[in-house]
């Protein structure tokens, strides 16, 4: 049976504005009969009410202000706009013969006109604006609607325009857009910002200090010591996961068991769970305390019930790049191999490739994407399992053919044509079924004494609805498949499933694994390409090569050195830039060994001359954030850069920072989706009363959880509008704390902010090229300068809004910068001429 299309709300809408109007007809408006209460009740109230959503508890009504009372105040959270009602008649005598949608408040029609009632029911309108605080201004009669802004960035009110419906049947002609702007609905999601946008909101011009250099896109060339140890090298820092034969060597010769210990302040390393949390101790789970050749707690409980041919359902959780896959991957290749495959059918199912799908859509292709990937895997790792013709694809089936018996194959002589006709056909229906095939697959693996273990991974990607769906199809399978079944997902989200009971009973054995050192984790990459490095130069006579292998040789011990232990600012960096994602980590270290910006000849006659070197933070974030490229561009880069202003109307340069400082405060604090999560709604709000529109946190919001300085909730939500909850992570946290203060971040940042006054960014652009540091010193003051002042003019507006945001966040970045010039200064000797 076909279902009829759903129409929009606005259908809906429009065919009770209709109704209402042949309800109403039209007498007593002709014939001037409604008094202003009259018109309230009967005209104003219904459309706002039932026509356009807004509910009671929406509405206030007859609000004491400064110079009068207010009619109408829209909105419960917060006052999105204020109406001032007149009586039907008379009418507003606009002179716009032509019934203008758009017409200029001070121009002929409106301010200037000849009705006296127009004009001073504007201004009366715009007095009570300053007082309450509201951006939108709405004066109607019934059947007239007059729209504007009375607060437009750097002009008077009266400067802007108004967007005007003449009477029922302009509403009627044109009632799409009356119900985009005034709906309830609309309005809470910015509906007026976006109607005055192109109408007389001010479009701020930007100028962008990036286009004021020559060459702006300019690439140095890689350093000429990456080109000859690139090859030994590359492959462990990129760590690319389709090469098998690279993650082998990484697993046999590289796999870090050192937990993570002070890679940043106790704050921050909260977030990059180095540790077993209370909670997880409280539901007994135990720590593997992973090991590089004895074994760990997860090996002994797997063995014995593995050998026990116990039921077993397993959970193992660990923070944002803990290395659970990791450790899952080595104990089938190199911890546990023999085990597995005596005893086993290992399959190890990740649910990272369904990628960004809706819940729904994810749920309902659990079992599919499943049973496929099992299927997949056994076809390639256990062909000793897999039929390879007809005969033996009968014999596989033979129960469900012996049941076919009762039923299809009642009353037909076997081995007759018929019986094999029909035979054929279950056998190939059976074949065609992924589940039916992978039941049978492991029945007969079972019957040969091996158990499947299923191991199900990043069961947290698509939130708690998901997560839960996972887990009772785990317990289903274990069930089903008599199998072993592991479930890995990060701890956080294990506990707010907890919290739900999601895991009530669930898993006789529960194991946490911490995250690596991740200063260990570089220096045991580097130390094996400097191992497999100088055993290719083996042998070699040629005293100049000798000696080239030499600094090499002591380029990468400095490097070790550097990263490790003798500068935590870098390991700080590394490690909370990625939010302890190992191979972002590997990625943007290598960034800096290879880049042109990396001074390798001063680094070695430095170490040649004194023995030693360690890379300055300022050195190694320079060539890290910039790669091989002369200047910074944020798109580029593996760092964001805070202070460029979103694309939406009336965007701030601290808008980043304010969400990033907002959610800090919440750290530590618990909610119902998880420790630091705040709900979306809430910080909106927050936003609205602050600005007006959320417009701005949405954008900007948007690429921080692009770029990982946010988590969501439902995990890896695209939209701030998207998600039920976000938090900052360990890498937002580390850019509000260290890099939004630091002298070496904001240098290199201020070519790529569009700055709205054209003074600054054309000085801006004359010092990009300096190298000095008196020059870098003025440049980074005239930035931080600006954003200051454009910071004050909003705040001024936040405080007479009384919105939440009210609090500068400049004053604290400055002294911090001034502070860190002080100490360059005294390091340096550099000269301030402040």
């Amino acid at each position: 049976m076909a279902t009829r299309p759903m129409q929009s709300e606005v259908d809906h809408a429009f065919k009770r504005f209709q109704a209402w109007r042949v309800q109403i007809g039209s007498s007593e408006i002709a014939g001037g009969k409604l008094t202003e209460s009259d018109t309230r009740s009967k005209l104003i109230d219904p459309i706002f009410k039932k026509i356009l959503g807004w509910g009671e508890n929406d509405i206030r009504r007859e609000e004491p202000v400064a110079s009068g009372y207010v009619d109408y105040i829209f909105g419960s959270d917060f006052p999105y706009f204020h109406v001032e009602a007149k009586r039907s008649t008379p009418r507003f005598q606009m002179a716009a013969k032509s019934r203008a949608r758009i017409l200029q408040i001070d121009g002929p029609h409106l301010l200037r006109s000849s009705n006296k009632i127009l004009r001073e029911g504007i201004q009366q309108a715009a007095r009570y604006a300053f007082d309450l605080g509201t951006d939108f201004t709405v004066l109607t009669n019934g059947p007239q609607f007059i729209v504007f802004k009375t607060r437009i960035s750097g002009k008077s009110w009266k400067s802007g325009k108004a967007v005007v419906w003449h009477d029922f049947d302009d509403i009627e002609a044109d009632f799409p857009r009356f119900y985009d702007a005034l709906a309830r609905e609309n309005v809470r999601s910015g509906s007026l910002h976006q109607l005055f946008q192109d109408v007389d909101s001010v479009t701020r011009s930007f100028y962008l200090p990036l286009a004021r250099v020559r060459n702006p896109d300019a690439e140095l060339v890689r350093n000429k010591y990456w080109g000859k140890i690139s090859k030994y090298f590359g492959p462990l820092l990129d760590d690319r996961p389709e090469n098998n034969e690279i993650q082998d060597e990484i697993l046999r010769h590289c796999y870090v068991s050192t937990p993570i210990s002070d890679q940043a302040d106790k704050e921050i390393d909260s977030l990059l769970r180095d540790g077993m949390p209370p909670f997880l101790t409280d539901s007994k789970f135990v720590d593997i305390k992973r090991a590089q050749s004895r074994g760990t707690a997860f090996d002994y409980a797997f063995e014995s019930d593995i050998k026990g041919s116990k039921p077993a359902t397993y959970l193992l959780t660990g923070g944002v790049g803990s290395g659970k896959t990791t450790f899952l991957k080595r104990f089938a290749t190199i911890s546990q191999p023999t085990l597995l495959k005596h005893y086993c059918v290992w399959i190890h199912v990740d649910f990272l490739p369904l990628g960004k799908v809706s819940v729904d859509e994810a749920t309902s292709h659990l079992e599919e994407y499943t049973y496929a990937e099992i299927r997949r895997q056994l076809n390639e790792n256990y062909k000793d399992l897999v039929p390879i013709d007809g005969e033996k694809l009968r014999e596989l089936f033979s129960l469900q053919i012996a049941e076919y018996r009762k039923t299809r194959l009642f009353g037909i002589v076997e081995g007759s044509e018929k019986w094999n006709e029909y035979v054929n056909e279950i056998v190939d229906g059976l074949f065609q079924n992924d589940y039916a095939f992978v039941e049978a697959i492991l029945r007969q693996a079972r019957t040969r004494g091996r158990r499947p273990v299923l191991i199900l991974d990043n069961t947290d990607q698509l939130g708690e609805a998901f997560q839960g769906a996972v887990f009772l199809f785990a317990q289903r399978m274990a069930k089903d498949l008599s199998a072993f079944t592991v479930v890995a997902l990060r701890e956080e989200k294990y506990f707010a499933a907890y919290r739900r009971g999601i895991f009530d009973a669930y898993g006789e054995r529960r194991f946490h694994i911490g995250s690596p050192q991740l200063s260990e984790v570089i220096a045991t990459r580097l130390e094996r390409g400097l191992s497999k490095y100088m055993n290719a130069a083996g042998g070699e006579e040629d005293a100049r090569i000798i000696e080239e292998h030499a600094r090499v040789e002591r380029l990468i011990k400095c490097f070790i050195r550097s990263a490790t232990s003798k500068n935590q600012n870098i390991v700080r960096m590394l490690a909370c830039v990625a939010n302890s994602d190992i191979r972002h980590a590997l990625g943007f270290f290598r960034e800096f060994v290879s880049s042109g910006n990396t001074d390798l000849e001063k680094i070695i006659r430095t170490i040649d001359e004194h023995g030693n070197y360690v890379v300055p933070f300022h050195e190694f974030a320079k060539s890290a954030m910039l790669g091989s490229r002369r200047y910074f561009r944020s798109d580029k880069s593996h760092i964001v850069n805070l202070f460029s202003a979103s694309a939406a109307p009336q965007a701030s340069h601290l808008t980043a920072c304010r969400i990033l400082a907002r959610l800090s405060s919440a750290r530590g604090a618990a909610s119902q989706h998880g420790e630091g999560f705040v709900d979306t709604t809430r910080l909106l709000a927050e936003f609205r009363r602050s600005f007006g529109s959320a417009d701005d946190f949405l954008e900007k919001g948007k690429e921080l959880l692009s770029r990982d300085l946010l988590e969501s909730e439902p995990p890896r939500s695209e939209d701030i509008d998207h998600s039920d909850a976000i938090r900052i992570s360990a890498g937002g946290a580390y850019y509000w704390q260290f890099l939004a203060r630091s002298f070496a971040y904001l240098d290199l940042v201020f070519i790529d902010t569009p700055i709205a006054d054209e003074e600054t960014a054309s000085n801006l652009a004359q010092m990009a090229d300096a190298h000095d540091l008196t020059t870098r010193f003025k440049r980074v003051r005239l930035f931080l300068d600006y954003l200051n002042n454009q910071e004050l003019a909003e705040i001024k507006e936040v405080s007479r809004r009384g919105g939440d945001y009210s609090t500068s966040l400049i004053v604290e970045i400055k002294a911090q910068i001034e502070k860190e010039i002080l100490v360059i200064c005294g390091k340096t000797g550099a000269l301030d001429n402040q």
